[in-house]
């Protein structure tokens, strides 16, 4: 009966339109072999009361290892900061080795950033403006040549919203629709787990998530709150 039963985490980041295609463009070789991503997503809220891994980091290690597709992603790095008094890190930045590249994050709930995202490649960029955790439009830029400065021009992408209403306290939150309609799907055809985000890449994205508590942890106790590094 266990076996049975659906297992599906709340990540909505997966379920939108516009990550499929970008993944579906990285595939095609549209900026060749990508070597280099970056997420930052950081706001001046909850410092001190909550993990700046958990609460914002979670988005960008999603992406990241959206952008290095099957993969294996190893901590190589991390950087910290710990309000006095906080249990919990409210400042993370961290390097992650893929098998054919370096994803890099920075998460923070004591200041804010563009809280955009880019993917490169060989033969060009993918540029993901905000909110890249729950994207409706991205850009594609191809470079070659001496110095890759031969630039074509951006070639944009754009999905719409669901029509649900609101109101709502979070941008783009009509995108939720998106993963309810994958949870729906799964109920009917007998699925245990969407394919979007299945239990394989769950497990994946909570190990670079402990690890980056981890460390934060590790780097606290060795040298207090302040400028922490592991």
């Amino acid at each position: 009966e266990i076996a049975s039963l659906i297992s599906e985490i709340a990540s909505l980041i997966r379920f939108f339109p516009a990550m499929a295609e970008i993944r579906r463009l990285i595939d095609s070789g549209a900026i060749g072999e990508v070597h280099s991503a970056h997420a930052s997503f950081c706001q001046n809220d909850g410092a001190g009361s909550c993990s700046a891994a958990l609460e914002t980091g979670v988005y960008c290690a999603q992406f990241l290892l959206w952008a290095f597709p099957g993969q294996a992603a190893q901590l190589r790095g991390v950087s910290t900061h710990r309000a006095d008094g906080s249990e919990h890190d409210d400042h993370v930045a961290a390097v992650l080795e893929f098998e054919r590249g370096v994803g890099t994050l920075e998460c923070s709930l004591r200041h804010a950033s563009a809280r955009e995202a880019t993917i490169c490649g060989t033969l060009g960029v993918i540029r993901v403006p905000f909110p890249f955790w729950c994207p409706t439009s991205f850009t594609v830029q191809q470079m070659g040549g001496l110095g890759s400065q031969t630039w074509a021009e951006p070639c944009a992408h754009h999905t719409p919203l669901p029509a649900v209403r609101g109101p709502f306290n979070f941008v783009h939150s009509q995108g939720l629709a998106y993963e309810a309609t994958a949870v729906n799907r799964c109920l009917r055809e007998g699925l245990t787990e969407a394919a979007a985000f299945d239990s394989e890449e769950c497990l994946k994205l909570m190990r670079v998530v402990s690890g980056l508590r981890d460390a934060a942890a590790s780097a606290s106790q060795h040298s207090g709150n302040e400028g922490e590094r592991a």
